[in-house]
């Protein structure tokens, strides 16, 4: 099935009825990249730079693409074979672990690794998140999807595997903006969408922010 997604994101927060606070993640708008087109965008992470038994068998989920939506690049996502398997795109802020040759096995997660810096510092309670994407799938049902788990000083998984480290976590699906995967659709299709961060799951452990894990994927059911 074939899914592609152009993203860009933004943090926004109500901290009073008055004041808004606005949290901005570094390259949040994938106008930095470190090289070519078919480099990771700075800060970003993908199945290039994985960890795991199967990281080295792990092809490209991702690519460079001009003009963004409102800056000068966008990052293209899109699902690809590997050893067989055809794995969702799939980008984070923190780190992909390809640990199993079945696309739903629970050794396939993305994690803030904070050993290795592959990861995003961030402080804030911010009530939402704000995010443009382009996506096109096959299918009108197909549903791509964005989690944003806000956590302690611990290298937390996705998807969440202990509650007890957690500050905040929002979950956010959206069907396809477009019926083409031209990339003149996929440029012309953005869709602004937002949600919420739920806190009130998480109060009871009473933890304080440190990290935020990002991830974008293609589809919000494994393979």
């Amino acid at each position: 099935m074939k899914k592609v997604l152009l993203l860009l994101t933004t943090f926004t927060a109500l901290c009073s009825l008055t004041v808004a606070q606005i949290y901005q993640l570094p390259n949040g708008g994938f106008d930095t990249w470190s090289g070519s087109a078919t480099s990771l965008p700075t800060g970003w992470h993908s199945f290039s730079d994985a960890t795991g038994t199967w990281a080295w068998a792990a092809n490209n989920h991702h690519t460079r693409i001009t003009p963004g939506h409102s800056g000068s690049y966008c990052c293209k996502i899109y699902p690809t074979s590997v050893m067989g398997v055809t794995a969702n795109g799939n980008l984070t802020t923190g780190c992909v672990n390809a640990g199993s040759t079945s696309a739903s096995g629970s050794a396939n997660y993305n994690y803030s690794n904070i050993s290795d810096g592959k990861c995003q510092a961030f402080n804030g309670y911010p009530d939402g998140l704000s995010f443009w994407a382009s996506f096109y799938a096959t299918t009108t049902s197909t549903e791509a999807r964005l989690s944003a788990i806000i956590h302690d000083n611990t290298s937390v998984h996705d998807p969440i595997l202990d509650n007890s480290h957690v500050v905040g976590y929002l979950y956010k699906t959206f069907t396809r903006t477009t019926s083409s995967d031209a990339s003149s659709s996929l440029q012309n299709n953005w869709t602004h969408y937002t949600g919420d961060f739920d806190y009130d799951t998480y109060n009871q452990y009473n933890k304080t922010p440190s990290y935020i894990l990002l991830t974008f994927t293609t589809n919000k059911t494994p393979g």
